[in-house]
């Protein structure tokens, strides 16, 4: 059984794999949102809908509708990590993995996992492309 964390297992994966992550510059505090660095595309449409009079089934139907006319090029990778007592699922449109987690652990911690999991899946299957992460909240 695996006790570290899931820090030290990212920091690990990241070393094993000699991915370079180049340092961080400091920098003055940024005076505009993450969303508006150049180059960052973060569609918030579904958030002009009104969630407590519209069906689910038209929202659904619209994202599916905003993935097919804005993101036809993407690979889709859905992710989700749910937690118990008991223990973590990592889920992804990739695999699904249950691992038990130390019970101080978040849910933050189960949904890095999917991310963590979803990204080793994609690093040992050689995949090319643009990828569009669907993650959960």
């Amino acid at each position: 059984m695996n006790t570290k964390g899931i820090n030290d297992r990212l920091i690990d994966f990241i070393n094993l794999h000699n991915i370079t992550i180049p340092p961080i510059e400091p920098t003055l505090p940024n005076t505009f949102p993450p969303w508006c660095i150049p180059n960052t595309e973060l569609n918030t449409e579904l958030k002009l809908i009104n969630k407590n009079i519209i069906p689910s089934k038209t929202i659904v139907a619209e994202f599916h509708n905003i993935i097919f006319h804005k993101f036809s090029n993407f690979n889709l990778i859905y992710t989700d990590g749910s937690k118990s007592p008991e223990e973590a699922t990592a889920t992804s449109s990739l695999f699904t993995i249950k691992r038990k987690l130390n019970p101080r652990s978040s849910i933050f911690s189960a949904e890095l996992l999917a991310i963590l999991e979803s990204i080793k899946q994609l690093i040992a299957s050689h995949h090319k492309g643009n990828f569009l992460w669907c993650l959960t909240h």
